[in-house]
Order: structure tokens, then C-alpha cells, then sequence
């Protein structure tokens, strides 16, 4: 089982609470899956014996700066750039990985979720829970008003189908050529607007 986490050095505490309550919650070995721009090895070593502990696996991946370079953060919103690294997973993650997991380190794994990687992918993109967005946001995003919007906090990615339709340079090139007041939801808004017209498969409300 399959798990991705994008997160900074700020983060590694909330991090590591995900990660326990995902351990503690299943009974199958997990395999930890890190996208990060400045953890240092220290950090890395501490998170490798916690995990190793478990008898579970964690892997870092450092992204290249020039992969995030442009995409719009402000100082004072809530959010930082790793937001946006769940989208750049097809590219780092090896391909023997076909699907895997995505949870926001604010996230709590209170049941078992070994169940989501049996769910047929149907050649979908992703699995989400649905979430809600103004038609006008929508509009803006160049969505009908009456699509369905997403929750891009927990996603069941379907890797394959993320290399073989570059999705990750696609949503990349959508990011930079927006304007950066219509990403209110940075990356889940342009995730959004580029997978409304695709057959994403709707996760019950539980997660």
C-alpha cells in the first residue's frame, strides 16, 4: 500500500501523526512516499527509524526547484508551495508504483483504507470525495457551472494513467498560463478545471 505526502520541515510533526494513524488503523505494510523541497537528512534518518519501527518503508524525493518555479503562492495565505507537489508525484515516484494515495498531513486515518487501492480505476484519473465551489469560480476555471468540484485533500491517483497523459505537464502549463487570482484552491482548482470533463471516481463522504 501506497502512500504520498507532501510536506516542509515546519510540517514533519503533523507528517508523522498521519503517518501513525495510517500504520496503527491498517494491518498491511505501508509504503511511505515523500515529495519535499527542504528536509534535511537528519530529518530523513528520524523519519526512516520511527517507520522502519513499524515495519513499514518511507522514500524522499527532492523536488527540483525549477518544477515548482511560478507557481503562485502568496505570503500570507494558509498554504504553502508543497501544496502544489502532489501533482508533480507521476514524475518522481517510480513507475512500478501504478497507484497511490495522497493525504494531506492535516489528515487523520481513524479507520482501515487498505479497501481504496481494491476499487476498479476504470481508467480514471483519480478517486475524490466531492467537494463544493461557486459557479463562478467554476466559470472561471473554464468548468460548467454545474460540474462537480472535487476535495483534493485525499486522492487515489492513478499513476499510469498520470504518465501516459502527462497530466502532471499539463496541469503544470495550465498553473503557469493562469492568472493567479482564479486559483483561489491553487492546485485542487486547476486539478478541477483540467479533469471536469473526465470520469474521476467519486469516494464516499468518510473520507
Amino acid at each position: 500500500m501506497d502512500i504520498l505526502l507532501c510536506f516542509n520541515r515546519k510540517y514533519r510533526q503533523h507528517a508523522a501523526t498521519t503517518m501513525i494513524s495510517a500504520i496503527e488503523n491498517n494491518h498491511k505494510q505501508i509504503n511511505f512516499h515523500v515529495l519535499h523541497k527542504d528536509l534535511l537528512l537528519k530529518d530523513e534518518n528520524i523519519f526512516k527509524k520511527f517507520i522502519h519501527d513499524y515495519d513499514c518503508n518511507i522514500y524522499f524525493y527532492k523536488i527540483d526547484p525549477n518544477d515548482y518555479k511560478g507557481f503562485p503562492v502568496e505570503d500570507d495565505e494558509p498554504v504553502t508551495v508543497e501544496t502544489y507537489f502532489r501533482i508533480l508525484g507521476a514524475k518522481y515516484i517510480p513507475r512500478h508504483v501504478h497507484r497511490i494515495l495522497y493525504i494531506d498531513t492535516d489528515t487523520l486515518v481513524l479507520d482501515d483504507i487498505s479497501n481504496l487501492f481494491s476499487l476498479e480505476s476504470g481508467g480514471a484519473p483519480l478517486a475524490a470525495v466531492l467537494g463544493c465551489a461557486p459557479a463562478e469560480r467554476k466559470l472561471a476555471l473554464g468548468m460548467k457551472a454545474d460540474s462537480q468540484y472535487f476535495n483534493a485533500g485525499v486522492l487515489l491517483l492513478n499513476l499510469d494513467y498520470w504518465r501516459d497523459n502527462r497530466l502532471t505537464e499539463k496541469l503544470t502549463e495550465f498553473i503557469h498560463n493562469s492568472d493567479p487570482k482564479i486559483l483561489e484552491r491553487w492546485d485542487q482548482d486547476a486539478l478541477n478545471a483540467l479533469l471536469f470533463e473526465k470520469s474521476w471516481i467519486r469516494l464516499p463522504l468518510k473520507y
